[in-house]
């Protein structure tokens, strides 16, 4: 290629640039949770107006199943009574502290922390509920 004056070497720079910024930028974004998919089922529920905690035993069948397209079940004692959509957002407090909110479909809107197979939800209501999950399979 032959280039003719200082106009066409600008642009093909400015091509080359705006190319390799496109290649950089075309990363695949990891999930917010990595391990968010799957069963999860109550071990704990804390807090609220009455400030009682009740512990439950494995196998209670107090479960959410949450899927990769962004759908999820729930479960009361082995019975299906909540199904439908999710999405994830970040929220940031005014101290500047970063939460992740999930927000179900025909369910309330709780905060949410995932470390590792324990999944802690806890309500946006002012009663100040938290439920702990603890993750029984993919």
């Amino acid at each position: 290629m032959i280039v003719k004056n200082k106009k066409e070497v600008m642009r093909l720079v400015l091509s080359l640039i705006i190319i390799a910024f496109c290649l950089c930028s075309c990363k695949k974004s990891a999930p917010v949770f990595p391990g968010l998919f799957g069963k999860w089922e109550l071990r704990n529920v804390s807090g609220g107006l009455s400030y009682r905690d009740s512990i439950y035993k494995p196998g209670n069948g107090n479960i959410f199943q949450l899927y990769s397209d962004s759908t999820y079940k729930h479960f009361s004692k082995n019975k299906l009574d909540q199904q439908s959509s999710f999405h994830i957002k970040k929220s940031i407090f005014p101290s500047g502290v970063s939460v992740d909110e999930v927000m179900f479909e025909n369910y309330l809107d709780e905060q949410m922390v995932v470390t590792g197979t324990k999944m802690t939800l806890g309500t946006t209501a002012a009663d100040g509920i938290a439920q702990d999950y603890q993750k029984i399979s993919n």
